[in-house]
């Protein structure tokens, strides 16, 4: 865990210095994508502090799909990533192959543009992994069990970065 504790120090110091958190997922891993969003900015809120700006890149599906049309779906979240993307800002890729082409495309654009790049994965190496400067792999290649553990290792973020911020040691 102490990993997943690394990177929620790196949430709390995003907001901070008030860069975005920007989250991705296919499939499953979207809902996960966008429930993670959702517990950094209001779960792990804390009154009196910058907030940690978290934002779900595939909630848009006007743009999302519009991006996907006009160009291809392989493209959506790069030209996102492209469009928002700051040098140092996170984006959290969350993917049990990791070799989704239009998530390993994002986290290529996302370290063109010095973003730290975080990438929830299964446990096989994978050309997503390769791109992360913080890599959580899940012990498993099973889909079902990979996401209810991306679950867990969401939560367990979320909820550290509100412990660190409230004065805590989150152990």
């Amino acid at each position: 865990m102490a990993l997943t504790r690394r990177v929620a120090k790196e949430f709390v110091a995003a907001a901070q210095r008030g860069a975005n958190v920007y989250v991705v997922g296919n499939g499953g891993s979207a809902a996960m994508a966008s429930h993670f969003t959702n517990d950094l900015t209001k779960g792990a809120g804390v009154s009196g502090q910058p907030a940690i700006r978290a934002f779900c890149l595939n909630d848009n599906v006007p743009l999302l799909t519009a991006w996907s049309n006009d160009d291809a779906f392989e493209v959506a979240i790069q030209r996102q990533v492209e469009d928002l993307g700051r040098a140092g800002d996170l984006l959290v890729v969350i993917s049990t192959s990791g070799r989704s082409p239009n998530l390993v495309n994002a986290a290529r654009a996302g370290r063109e543009r010095d973003m730290r790049v975080v990438a929830m994965t299964c446990r096989t190496p994978s050309p997503l992994s390769a791109l992360a400067d913080d890599w959580l792999p899940v012990e498993t290649d099973s889909v079902p069990l990979a996401e209810a553990l991306f679950d867990l290792l969401c939560h367990a973020m979320a909820w550290d970065a509100k412990a660190i911020r409230e004065g805590e040691d989150p152990r």
